[in-house]
């Protein structure tokens, strides 16, 4: 989720207690959230490549098209990965700008210290279960939370499979 600056860890709060609330959270996965500000990710490799193409904005479709843009090495990746039409047009932002330009005026600021103080706090009590501390950032604009990630084993096999195949072929052209 990409989220106005300043609001990274209050809109998290939020959708994380709407989603029990609402019966949702099994079926969310908030594990990466940033703001415009912060729309650079790293590391730029295949598997991050792949996660980002295969991402669908529900809204802001302006803003999707900002991160893509941001993460050029998406294209070097992926050379034939486009916005299709339908995703290149943007929905309007009239309630949404209203609302944001309100809660501006001094509710925001005070929600996200509660927030990032509250929900931080969780965070790292729970911290020594993670499996992949050095996959996980609890920035201002950056809460990537992936406690358990894949990125090494799904690396290591892709890897695996190209150097099987690349033998293969050595074997064939023989």
């Amino acid at each position: 989720m990409i989220t106005a600056p300043g609001r990274v860890w209050s809109v998290t709060l939020a959708v994380l207690v709407v989603s029990r609330v609402f019966g949702w959270r099994r079926h969310l996965c908030l594990n990466y959230v940033i703001s415009e500000n912060t729309m650079k990710i790293v590391p730029e490799d295949l598997f991050t490549a792949n996660q980002i193409i295969h991402l669908r904005p529900t809204y802001g479709r302006d803003v999707f098209a900002r991160f893509l843009d941001t993460n050029q090495f998406v294209r070097n990746v992926y050379p034939n990965f486009e916005l299709t039409n339908e995703l290149k047009a943007s929905r309007g932002q009239g309630l949404k700008s209203t609302v944001e330009k309100l809660l501006s005026i001094g509710l925001a600021p005070l929600a996200e210290r509660f927030a990032r103080s509250f929900y931080g706090w969780h965070l790292r009590r729970k911290s020594a279960s993670w499996q992949s501390r050095d996959e996980v950032r609890l920035e201002p604009e950056c809460l990537k939370l992936h406690t358990s990630s894949h990125r090494i084993q799904t690396l290591k096999k892709f890897d695996s499979a190209m150097h099987r195949a690349l033998l293969e072929i050595k074997v064939l052209a023989s």
